[in-house]
């Protein structure tokens, strides 16, 4: 059973005072010259088995703590002001449990073995600078005579959790925890639309891109793409119309290769499975590699966009969502100048995808060239924002979609 000696040295980098145990907790106190003592609890319980797994923490770096069958990392939460309030306003703990029960992701305050662990870290100097805000925050709302728990001092410090049942069957290494939590991360940020990230250090950014009210996540049925999260979240946290679109579009792009050699493969496929084929005549060869260049030659990076909307998506799909969209107003199907050249989406069937790419790829190369003289470039703070920012809704649509459907079962 832990002593008042184990929990007094868990809580010395903190600065903290251990005073007494009582009723299943330790009690202590944090004081300083700049505000009054703030008196906390520890449950009794939490040294004690924060002290039976401590030989097994294995840590990446000082904002994430594994050990068997659990995953724990600081995150970020990107947006003005403090979306972290925002985020847990009506949730103070978002957890999200997998269909058979053996795999629960949590987003809440940090929890007391990542705080013990942290107070060991090598970069506990930096976060400690953090602490005087939470202190003197919470000596105002702290009544007289009250105890709160030490994960209530520290709630502004969020983390997400990966806990597997014991004995459960996906129980993993720490890579697919990690994997399992940026998944649910994920998820957290499509339903809540703010921005999630795992942290790697302790210094943070705030950014935002409004998108969309809240909703409740979801367990993750798959394994997304993490590059393609990461990109995701950066797009969702950005501030910067630019940063934001062009973000979306790299998730877009991420397919072009695939989409567009999985066409040349049928092609080839069908031409060499064919009954007339012989690779011992040099004029049916040079057929084949003349199909490759023409392809090649043919196949450049719109036309590979087009592809990419082709093999994803089903017309229906982008239509629906431009209907909805545009139900107060018509945005998409209007006739409008887009960076000097007349635009209007084609919502035909047999024409959205071709139409879809070439309006997108436009844009693309408006924002990324800058050719002086050039019509088609974006200048900042110039007014074009508010029309870049009616585009990047359906940019979002497409690259929440793409890594949804792109995952791998879990």
């Amino acid at each position: 059973m832990a002593t008042l000696e184990d929990a007094a040295e868990l809580l010395r980098p903190y600065r903290a005072e251990v005073i007494e145990e009582k009723e299943g907790f330790f009690v202590a106190k944090l004081s300083s010259v700049a505000t009054s003592a703030v008196h906390f609890k520890v449950p009794v319980s939490a040294v004690d088995n924060f002290l039976k797994v401590r030989s097994t923490i294995h840590l990446e770096n000082d904002t994430s703590i594994f050990y068997p069958d659990y995953f724990e990392q600081a995150i970020e939460t990107m947006g003005s002001g403090s979306a972290q309030f925002r985020i847990f306003r009506r949730n103070p703990t978002f957890s999200i449990k997998s269909p058979d029960g053996q795999i629960v992701i949590e987003l809440s305050g940090a929890s007391e073995a990542f705080l013990f662990q942290l107070g060991k870290s090598e970069t506990f100097r930096a976060f400690r600078r953090r602490m005087l805000g939470m202190r003197m925050e919470m000596a105002r709302r702290q009544a007289d005579g009250e105890i709160v728990q030490m994960r209530t001092l520290f709630s502004r410090v969020l983390t997400v959790k990966v806990r597997i049942a014991e004995g459960g069957a996906h129980a993993g290494g720490k890579n697919r925890l990690r994997d399992i939590a940026i998944s649910g991360l994920f998820n957290i940020a499509f339903a809540t639309g703010v921005g999630l990230t795992l942290s790697t250090s302790w210094e943070r950014s705030f950014y935002q891109l409004g998108r969309k009210g809240e909703e409740e996540p979801h367990f993750p049925k798959r394994i997304y793409n993490k590059d393609l999260v990461a990109y995701y979240q950066l797009a969702l946290s950005s501030d910067s119309p630019i940063l934001a679109f062009l973000t979306l579009y790299k998730v877009l792009e991420f397919f072009f290769t695939s989409a567009s050699e999985n066409v040349l493969h049928k092609r080839l496929a069908d031409k060499i499975a064919h009954p007339d084929f012989t690779h011992k005549s040099s004029t049916q060869l040079r057929l084949v590699a003349s199909m490759v260049r023409k392809f090649d030659q043919k196949m450049d990076e719109q036309r590979m966009l087009a592809t990419v909307l082709e093999q994803h998506f089903m017309p229906d799909e982008i239509i629906s969502w431009i209907e909805e969209f545009e139900s107060s107003e018509p945005y998409f199907t209007k006739p409008q100048s887009i960076f000097g050249q007349p635009q209007t989406l084609d919502i035909n069937s047999d024409r959205i995808h071709a139409s879809l790419a070439a309006r997108i790829y436009l844009i693309r190369n408006a924002l990324v060239h800058n050719k002086e003289g050039e019509l088609s470039r974006f200048t900042p703070f110039s007014g074009q924002e508010a029309f870049l920012f009616k585009e990047t809704p359906l940019m979002l649509f497409l690259a929440e979609n793409l890594i949804a459907k792109t995952g791998t079962d879990l």
